[in-house]
């Protein structure tokens, strides 16, 4: 069984996405996924630190996911 999820990338992750410079993609996963699972698909590094959201709430890389997500994942960004 499937699900459709968002996934929306932003500042320098956005080049993971170059056929979509908007940075936003959806895709087709098997049931019983987490955001880890999404973050190896779309080719993230695995030790890029990161913000995600999920439907608007933070997040970690074990959250489960449900049809009709929306994973926003945002670098880390420091400054002072």
């Amino acid at each position: 069984m499937t699900m459709t999820v968002t996934v929306k990338l932003f500042a320098s992750f956005r080049q993971f996405f170059p056929e979509n410079p908007g940075g936003v993609l959806t895709l087709n996963l098997d049931t019983n996924q987490k955001v880890s699972d999404v973050i190896n698909q779309v080719g993230l590094p695995p030790d890029t630190p990161r913000i995600i959201f999920v439907n608007g709430v933070i997040r970690g890389q074990d959250t489960c996911l449900a049809p009709g997500d929306i994973i926003s994942i945002f670098p880390h960004i420091a400054g002072g």
